[in-house]
């Protein structure tokens, strides 16, 4: 299993398929070629680069791991680039956007002087543009730990111990089991105003591994961006700096009438 997972890592492929209703949007990326996901079911992949296989679909790396069960996989890219669902969300004051997805990681061995992303996500405008996006990172650091950081809007970070997500292995590759990403995002009727709750936990277990909540206290221009952006689009980052590859499956994103 090891061997399959180094074969993916080495040469730099990856995973995805689709369907959207009403206001939620679900993927399992089964629809999905093989390949680089730019233009498959309207999803973008901006800046524009000559290879784009940094963001792609493949086969098996699904959460059962069978034939047929494609992902996203996204690794490090020589020029950083993000995906982008092509279908937003209408997120208006006073309704909340949810996002959950399974996704699962794999590092080869390597020492760090300071923490590197493994996967992050997006949510913002059709382009998320720096001025008008929330990012979200999971770092790996170098005591052998992870780090959960992000600004929705302000700045929360939660340190999770490689005991209860992943070891890294210093001979070998290390790859997790399959977790699942929950984000909510309130927008409230207030300008510039949110409630937002990010929490990590097993797929198959439901145990929490770790939760953040974030503050709106520095209403800032991103801030005013989001609560400005009435359709909202998700995504994901290959950064040049990331380490290993993530395999993400079953991407459901929701916008609903708060209680």
């Amino acid at each position: 299993m090891k061997m399959k997972w180094l074969k993916f890592i080495l040469p730099g492929v990856l995973c995805l398929g689709a369907y959207a209703q009403d206001q939620e949007l679900s993927y399992s990326f089964n629809h999905f070629a093989d390949g680089p996901i730019d233009g498959q079911m309207e999803w973008d992949v901006y800046d524009k680069v000559p290879d784009s296989s940094a963001l792609s679909i493949m086969d098996v790396l699904g959460a059962s791991g069978v034939d047929g069960d494609k992902a996203l996989v996204i690794r490090a890219s020589q020029t950083p680039i993000r995906c982008v669902i092509g279908e937003p969300v209408r997120w208006l004051p006073g309704r909340t956007l949810s996002m959950e997805f399974d996704f699962r990681i794999a590092v080869e061995p390597r020492s760090l002087s300071m923490p590197k992303p493994v996967m992050t996500v997006m949510m913002g405008n059709s382009l998320l543009s720096e001025k008008a996006r929330w990012e979200l990172r999971l770092e790996a650091s170098p005591s052998g730990d992870w780090v959960l950081v992000g600004a929705l809007p302000d700045g929360s970070s939660s340190r999770i111990y490689g005991e209860r997500f992943m070891i890294r292995s210093a001979k070998d590759l290390s790859i997790s089991p399959w977790y699942r990403l929950k984000l909510t995002a309130f927008k409230s009727t207030e300008l510039d105003s949110f409630k937002t709750h990010v929490e990590i936990v097993g797929a198959e277990s439901g145990e929490r591994v770790t939760e953040l909540n974030f503050t709106d206290n520095n209403k800032d221009k991103i801030a005013q961006a989001m609560w400005n952006t009435a359709r909202a689009h998700v995504g994901f980052y290959a950064a040049k700096d990331q380490i290993g590859l993530v395999c993400v499956d079953n991407l459901r994103v929701r916008a609903f009438d708060s209680e």
